[in-house]
C-alpha cells in the first residue's frame, strides 16, 4: 500500500491511498468514528477504474495523525487477539 499525505493541518489530515480495496478503509473509518476526538472521518474513490482513495480525518481535539496511529494500533491489537483453531 502506498500512502501520500495530501494535506496536514492542525485538525485535518488528507491522505491518498493507492492500490488497496475499499474494505480496509470501511473498517478504518468505522473505528476512527468511535473516537470522541474525531469530528469527521471518510474516504472517496478517485476514479471507478482505479483503486486510489482519499482519506480525510478531522478532529475536534488532538492531532489527526496521532488519532490515526492510535486507531491502527487498536485494530492490530484487536485482530492479533483472534485465535483460529
Amino acid at each position: 500500500m502506498e500512502l501520500e499525505v495530501i494535506s496536514s493541518e492542525t485538525n485535518e489530515l488528507v491522505i491518498l491511498i493507492k492500490g488497496k480495496k475499499e474494505t480496509i478503509l470501511n473498517l478504518l473509518v468505522s473505528k476512527l468514528l468511535e473516537d470522541k476526538s474525531v469530528e469527521f472521518a471518510g474516504y472517496e474513490k478517485e476514479h471507478p477504474l482505479i483503486e486510489n482513495y482519499t482519506l480525510t480525518i478531522k478532529t475536534n481535539k488532538g492531532k489527526p495523525v496521532t488519532v490515526l496511529k492510535k486507531t491502527i494500533e487498536s485494530l492490530i491489537k484487536e485482530f492479533s487477539s483472534i485465535k483460529l483453531e
